[in-house]
């Protein structure tokens, strides 16, 4: 049974993850990975 519980609170921790997680991502990191990349690779370009 012991297994069985852990089992459901990683299924229900990952829910969590998934409905919430892009709002809490963007929220920690105003910036989407996309824009990141491409600020990083004008700033590498740029002279």
């Amino acid at each position: 049974m012991k297994i069985l519980k852990i089992t459901l609170s990683l299924l229900f921790l990952y829910f969590i993850y998934w409905s919430m997680g892009d709002t809490f991502f963007n929220w920690l990191f105003p910036f989407p990975p996309d824009e990141k990349k491409q600020l990083i690779t004008v700033e590498g370009v740029a002279p």
